[in-house]
């Protein structure tokens, strides 16, 4: 039930007991069945949330005069809109010294 067959239920036959105990397995088998529907179900609805904003924050991004640049706490770059891409582009293609071309 665990592993294999998720739709596998256990017959109920034999003694009383032991019915009663495979009536039990079976409870709790279509139980977990429901959490777990539960839990997928939940994890799509925030999935489609998460995917929604993505798709919010590059229009924003996209639409800004300034140029941004989103870096993490160690300065990877995270995202960059086309702005900040371009001034990337012109400052490697200009003169490679800061100071000047010292």
């Amino acid at each position: 039930m665990l592993g294999a067959n998720r739709n596998f239920r256990v017959t109920p036959e034999g003694p009383p007991e032991v019915q009663h105990l495979a009536r039990a397995a079976n409870d709790l088998a279509q139980q977990r069945d429901v959490l777990l529907d539960d839990v997928s179900e939940q994890i799509a609805t925030a999935k489609a949330s998460v995917e929604e904003e993505k798709n919010r924050l590059a229009a924003l991004m996209s639409e800004l005069a300034q140029a941004v640049v989103v870096c993490n706490l160690d300065g990877r770059i995270l995202l960059y809109n086309n702005r900040a891409r371009l001034q990337f582009k012109a400052l490697a293609q200009g003169p490679t010294s800061v100071s000047g071309g010292r």
